[in-house]
């Protein structure tokens, strides 16, 4: 590691210039394919565990997806139905999140293995309210937003070498490995849920 980089990390770099330049990346990644979760990584590397970015990223990735909402439902709603109508997978989330509501939205908030991005849209076209996308929005990407800050926070420590004790690592260690599970055991159950709505839509 560049003894250049490493100082830079140990200098206290969480100015308004990054912040608002991560704000702008978390709101358009609610709008474009940036990869959130590599943004929270990267912010978590660069800041440490810093609850105002933490927040910032939370209330931005919030604030592209309600943006995305309301261009699916206004002025993209025509070119989205024809992009839904050209990938069946797309088209089966959104017959499902008719069906299931927010409940059906949590699960693919948690562990849909499909862009954020792509999701925020596809709801859009949905039948839910915008009030209740959002809350749930809110309250379900809040976990896995926080559980790739600490991910970038520990990696932060790592390059610092900066571990105050065994027991932070191996706590830390273990945190991580059980949201790790939890995620992976949701992304299944999401996998199979749409394997069968598949096979019921090819039954019919």
């Amino acid at each position: 590691m560049p003894e250049s980089v490493l100082e830079w990390l140990i200098r206290d770099q969480l100015t308004f210039a990054p912040m608002v330049s991560f704000a702008l990346l978390f709101v358009a990644s609610g709008l474009l394919p940036l990869p959130r979760s590599f943004l929270c990584v990267l912010a978590g590397t660069m800041f440490g565990a810093s609850v105002d970015m933490a927040l910032l990223a939370i209330a931005c990735c919030n604030l592209g997806a309600a943006f995305a909402f309301i261009l699916a439902r206004g002025l993209l709603s025509q070119r989205l139905q024809h992009a839904l109508d050209r990938r069946p997978r797309l088209r089966i989330i959104a017959d499902a999140m008719d069906a299931e509501s927010w409940r059906f939205m949590a699960l693919c908030r948690f562990g849909l293995p499909v862009a954020a991005f792509f999701q925020n849209y596809v709801f859009g076209l949905s039948r839910i309210k915008f009030w209740p996308y959002l809350v749930v929005s809110i309250v379900f990407t809040t976990p896995q937003t926080l559980l790739f800050f600490y991910m970038g926070s520990l990696g932060r420590h790592a390059l610092l070498n900066d571990w105050s004790s065994a027991g932070r690592a191996i706590t830390a260690a273990i945190a991580l490995l059980s949201t790790l599970a939890i995620l992976f055991l949701i992304t299944r159950r999401m996998r199979s849920l749409l394997v069968e709505r598949e096979k019921q839509l090819a039954a019919n």
